[in-house]
């Protein structure tokens, strides 16, 4: 028996199914859907502004991927 099934069109962009969902914590009146569209919002606005802590010497040796692109790459 389901009480509360998660669903959402079919489509390119999923957000709520179809892929690994984050939880967060919510508190009254936030739904887990406005949490992510809202973390969805600011990843594609600020995304390339957050500093990458590791310096860009050694994310380039081992072959890791700018901080942005790995954050927008969760979207």
């Amino acid at each position: 028996m389901m009480f509360h099934p998660e669903y959402e069109p079919y489509g390119k962009d999923l957000l709520h199914t179809g892929r690994l969902v984050p939880v967060y914590p919510t508190t009254a009146g936030i739904s887990q859907k406005q949490i992510r569209k809202l973390i969805r919002i600011a990843l594609e606005s600020f995304a390339d502004s957050i500093l990458d802590p590791v310096p860009r010497s050694i994310s380039t040796g081992m072959g890791l991927c700018e901080l942005g692109d790995a954050l927008k790459k969760c979207l």
